[in-house]
């Protein structure tokens, strides 16, 4: 695991965990842009007013279609839309995103948060896409960490 960026001065960074211990496996992972095993319970809502840059981290357990990934969306309205994390765009994975075609554990870099999403109840969601609807890739650990 990279080191977090709040053990340096005048930085701060929050974890917010969406899967950690058991594998969870996305069932047969489609191609369009979907909520991860179309599961609504791992929603978090996190105040994001004074956070600026996100990323992901993933331990991918068992690998996907080459070209699936994981990405975060987020939502301003109690999820009725839904926006990628970091370009605000509607019903979009965001830019940043985790490829699920190897072993192991990877972070994605650092990336800005849409200026939509600095709100104080934002509702965020792990979405998957590029899959072929019959993979089915396990993640052990699901974070996203938001820095100030």
């Amino acid at each position: 695991m990279p080191p977090r960026l709040s053990n340096q001065v005048g930085y701060t960074s929050k974890d917010l965990l969406i899967v950690s211990g058991n594998s969870v496996i996305f069932t047969n992972m489609p191609a369009a842009v979907t909520e991860l095993n179309t599961n609504t319970s791992r929603r978090r809502y996190f105040d994001l007013r004074d956070f600026v840059l996100w990323r992901l981290h993933t331990g991918v357990a068992t690998v996907g279609l080459a070209g699936s990934a994981l990405g975060v969306q987020f939502s301003p309205d109690d999820g009725a839309n839904w926006y990628a994390l970091d370009s605000g765009t509607l019903n979009a994975q965001s830019t940043s995103k985790q490829i699920l075609d190897n072993l192991g554990y990877f972070v994605t870099t650092f990336t800005v948060i849409n200026q939509a999403a600095r709100i104080q109840n934002c509702l965020l969601r792990v979405v998957g896409d590029n899959g072929d609807g019959v993979a089915d890739p396990a993640m052990t650990q699901i974070i996203i960490e938001v820095l100030q």
